[in-house]
């Protein structure tokens, strides 16, 4: 990388973490100004005009939703993340019991291999499987319960940690655009954040991550972190 790369990345980054942050006031003020004003009104509402509370509503809570998304972008790309031997079983348990509840109103089962040593940052890493399992999950026929491996292979003598899942899958169209931000790949999915962080997180850790997806259902996401 060039010195003038390093510059306009450096700027990059500066200007997504101003924006970011800038954002956030007037987002929050937007929303309690509308809370205000909506529970305010004390008359009632006809059908159209409560389908226009629920749009207003649904509008702000999803710019706030991005704002932060793009400041924890922001704080991915600027901040200064120690790395040390870590436990890879130990962020992956902190990751599922913040998912305990969703697990347990889906019936997900989950498998878990043991996990090696390595070197992490153990915050980044258990929000890198936090976001991995929570697709996993998600992203699933109506009815079908969730089933996630989270197992371990190696590759050229390199250990592999990877998560399949039995969900609706990636399109093999969609895989390069999947790790982008606010990229969604499926309808109605939310933020479309949650691969865009991982890969971060992964790139943190000078490590490579790849999908995987399967002929008829469900996706294999791997990764190996240097």
């Amino acid at each position: 990388m060039t010195g003038d790369d390093k510059k306009l990345l450096s700027e990059y980054k500066e200007f997504s973490y101003i924006v970011a942050h800038d954002l956030k006031a007037p987002i929050r003020q937007l929303q309690s100004l509308t809370k205000l004003l909506l529970d305010s009104i004390d008359i009632e509402l006809t059908p159209e005009q409560q389908k226009y509370r629920e749009m207003i509503n649904r509008v702000s809570e999803k710019s706030g939703e991005i704002v932060n998304a793009l400041s924890r972008n922001a704080q991915l790309q600027t901040e200064e993340w120690p790395l040390t031997k870590t436990d890879l079983n130990t962020p992956l348990n902190n990751a599922l019991s913040k998912l305990e509840a969703i697990m347990a109103g889906t019936n997900a089962v989950i498998k878990i291999d043991e996990l090696p040593i390595v070197t992490g940052n153990p915050e980044l890493l258990s929000e890198l499987f936090y976001h991995l399992i929570d697709n996993g999950i998600k992203f699933q026929t109506k009815g079908n319960k969730p089933k996630i491996h989270i197992g371990l292979t190696q590759q050229d003598g390199k250990d592999i940690i990877y998560i399949k899942d039995n969900g609706i899958g990636i399109p093999p169209e969609k895989i390069e655009t999947a790790f982008a931000m606010l990229r969604s790949i499926h309808k109605n999915d939310g933020l479309g954040v949650g691969l865009t962080f991982a890969k971060k997180i992964i790139e943190i850790h000078n490590g490579k991550i790849w999908i995987e997806p399967a002929p008829k259902a469900g996706t294999t996401i791997s990764f190996k972190l240097e």
